[in-house]
């Protein structure tokens, strides 16, 4: 009768403990699906028609062998993508360390001993054993289980995570393809004012000598000219830092002068904003808050169990003799069964104070991932807004740059005729400089707004072969 009641008392212990479990599970999923459901509706569902290919066609704003090189290059040299790699190597290791704890434990020993008496070392005698033993542990209150599915949860965070490393990296290696481009571009404009201010230069210190200019005229010229001279410096040391940062991504030591195309990318138009809501469920860096919160959802599961006490089964074979053969001989073996029952009477409150910590880290993800899901729309929205206007300046920027353009033109014949003043052609000279080198930044700023949008919107980086 009373083996009936401890079973009993064992079975309705279970029953209590996976109903508070289940009930905390159900809590769990309530607050996941409120901290979602406060994100407007239109984020909430698929798309339909071409809004459904948010990511195709991005690979378009890639067609670069050269880049293409690059991106392959970055994801198996760069060093943030290879410690990613060795993170969720590292968490495969402990997933496979918590499910062993599942199984049980068994070792075997073999001992050999020997002695004589320090009089007569002749009269030597020795001994043999061996043994087995195995301990286990069926986790009848969680604890165990608790701990495989926080492993596998932090693994599962560990893989978005480098997911999330691999995106970023491999957006940045593009950004700075970009900007190495953005930065020649730039070079070759600052090397074309210097040729047009060396060739003003030229032709006022000719008028200086036959006296059609005075002499602040041709100091004028002389500043303008070595100013130029200045900026052309300074453009070629920002080229060559940025060919430097794009090496460091590739995992090289800062070379400066690495191949690229000697035009920006063509833009793109985005996709219609039609399917944000799938950024819920395809953004890396999301996938892995979610994926913590169930690995903090585990631990606090894990700690709970610890308010129960710890049974163990054990067992074991094992013998002695005095004669090697004793070793094969069952006479000399004994077996062994055990089983004990381990639990904390008083701790002074520490697991409770673990418990409250571990039920606080897991409001914690959760709050952690409806501040995620906001900054997630306003990535998106900042990006497709960037790129929206952008677009407009690029209009203004180019009919700008095409008059400067023509009215240097014509105010270069007129100064050569002398019908114009020097002022007037560098002040043109120096609007038309300043019309095409935001032009070029502006054209490079749009690119990074479109990468922008396609990294926020949970895309991946294509990668041609």
């Amino acid at each position: 009768m009373s083996h009936m009641k401890k079973y009993s008392l064992l079975s309705l212990t279970v029953l209590v403990v996976s109903g508070c479990a289940h009930m905390d599970k159900a809590a769990l999923n309530l607050q996941i699906s409120d901290a979602r459901s406060a994100v407007p509706v239109v984020w909430q569902v698929e798309g339909v028609g071409e809004d459904v290919a948010r990511a195709q066609g991005w690979a378009g704003l890639f067609v670069d062998p050269v880049l293409s090189r690059y991106i392959h290059t970055a994801e198996q040299e760069n060093f943030d993508i290879d410690q990613a790699r060795l993170r969720v190597a590292q968490s495969e290791a402990l997933l496979a360390r918590s499910r062993g704890g599942l199984l049980p434990q068994i070792t075997g020993n073999v001992q050999v001993n020997g002695s004589a008496p320090l009089d007569d070392l002749d009269v030597f005698s020795d001994s043999y054993g061996s043994g087995i033993s195995a301990r286990w542990n069926p986790d009848i209150f969680g604890g165990l289980k608790a701990g495989v599915r926080q492993s596998q949860a932090s693994l599962e965070a560990q893989k978005a995570s480098a997911r999330d490393v691999r995106q970023a990296v491999l957006a940045s290696v593009v950004r700075a393809y970009i900007r190495v481009i953005e930065a020649d571009l730039l070079l070759d404009l600052a090397t074309t004012n210097l040729t047009f201010l060396e060739e003003t230069n030229r032709i006022s210190n000719a008028r200086f000598r036959a006296g059609d200019i005075g002499g602040d005229d041709l100091a004028l010229s002389d500043l303008a000219y070595q100013s130029s001279v200045s900026s052309l410096r300074n453009q070629e040391f920002a080229r060559r830092e940025a060919g430097r940062a794009l090496s460091i991504l590739l995992g090289g030591f800062g070379a400066d002068d690495l191949e690229v195309a000697d035009h920006l990318p063509a833009p793109l138009t985005l996709p219609v904003r039609g399917v944000p809501g799938a950024v819920l469920d395809t953004r890396p860096d999301l996938q892995a808050l979610q994926a913590r919160i169930l690995a903090s959802f585990a631990s606090y599961e894990g700690v709970v169990a610890n308010d129960w006490p710890s049974l163990g089964l054990s067992g074991s074979i094992g013998g002695n003799g005095a004669d090697l053969g004793d070793l094969f001989d069952p006479a000399h073996y004994i077996a062994a069964l055990g089983a004990s029952l381990v639990g904390t009477l008083f701790d002074g409150g520490q697991n409770k104070a673990l418990r409250d910590g571990a039920k606080l880290a897991f409001e914690e993800s959760l709050n952690r991932y409806g501040k995620a899901l906001r900054q997630a729309m306003r990535e998106i929205e900042s990006a497709y807004d960037q790129d929206s206007s952008l677009q407009r300046s690029l209009v203004a920027l180019r009919e700008a740059s095409t008059a400067a353009d023509e009215a240097l033109r014509l105010e270069q014949i007129k100064y050569d005729l002398g019908e114009s003043i020097l002022l007037d052609v560098l002040t043109i000279q120096r609007r038309v400089n300043a019309a095409n080198a935001s032009r070029i930044s502006t054209e490079r700023a749009r690119l990074d707004a479109q990468i922008a949008a396609f990294v926020a919107t949970g895309g991946e980086i294509p990668v041609s072969r």
